[in-house]
């Protein structure tokens, strides 16, 4: 399996992300109790709001085809998606790449 990093870029509207955080974070379950996702968070500072997940999948079309099934993608709370592969040269992760 490889590492994948993803951004996400999201709506600038609160009230809709907060309503959709729990079936997201229900999904989030899913996705680290299969094994697939390592780490998910905010990033914080200027601008949109942003996430940042790392996840393991055999290829950039596995790993966008699971996140199809996010909810905010959904629901069309995601303005911009990056999918890119993950060199770890240090760390937890480092190698599995």
């Amino acid at each position: 399996m490889t590492i994948f990093a993803v951004t996400y870029t999201y709506v600038d509207d609160e009230r809709r992300l907060s309503a959709l955080r729990p079936a997201r974070y229900a999904w989030f379950q899913e996705l680290e109790a299969s094994g697939r996702l390592l780490a998910s968070g905010q990033l914080s500072g200027e601008g949109m709001p942003q996430g940042l997940l790392l996840l393991e999948a055999a290829d950039a079309g596995e790993a966008a085809r699971l996140l199809d099934d996010d909810p905010f993608e959904v629901e069309g709370v995601v303005t911009q998606r990056l999918i890119g592969r993950w060199h770890a040269t240090l760390g937890t992760w480092a190698g599995r790449s």
